[in-house]
């Protein structure tokens, strides 16, 4: 209601919900709200219903909580960044929306699969097969956001011809 003393004027504001998400926090903490879903809320990846009986009886208000602990040591939980070219390594691309956080290139593997599953994506990808450059061969793919590496401080072999290389 908003009031104006000098007029002597009343006004009343009145406001309803459209749909089920239009009321603030209807999921809860760490939850996301759509309508167009049949369980209308859902948690954020990696986090669960605080209460699952609640939100069986469709009682999203209490949130969700991780489903582990949270862990910022090695390996573990903390924040993602893909700024720098060493992150994924050679031919790899970071994915901050994925769980995996790097991927190879199309054609590409993790060069060390072993270091992958630890989350160690430094030593980047290898060709899954031998570049082919020969008519219907790999030929040049184009890649969008891809950050290069720096190469001020490279040197080049000006003995070395493109088939040693």
């Amino acid at each position: 209601m908003l009031l104006d003393p000098i007029h002597g004027w009343k006004k009343l504001y009145w406001w309803f919900p459209v749909d089920q998400c239009d009321e603030h926090a209807e999921c809860g903490a760490f939850g996301v709200c759509n309508t167009s879903d049949s369980s209308v809320c859902k948690c954020l990846r990696g986090f669960v219903p605080k209460s699952p009986e609640k939100w069986a009886l469709r009682d999203f208000s209490d949130g969700c909580v991780r489903r582990t602990a949270l862990d910022c040591g090695r390996g573990g939980d903390g924040i993602l960044k893909c700024d720098e070219h060493a992150e994924c390594g050679a031919f790899g691309v970071c994915n901050t929306s994925d769980s995996s956080v790097c991927k190879c290139l199309r054609g590409f593997v993790p060069k060390s699969p072993e270091k992958w599953a630890l989350r160690d994506f430094s030593h980047g990808c290898v060709r899954r097969t031998a570049l082919d450059c020969g008519r219907g061969g790999d030929g040049i793919l184009k890649v969008t956001g891809l950050k290069s590496p720096n190469t001020s401080k490279s040197r080049v072999d000006q003995n070395m011809s493109l088939n040693d290389c």
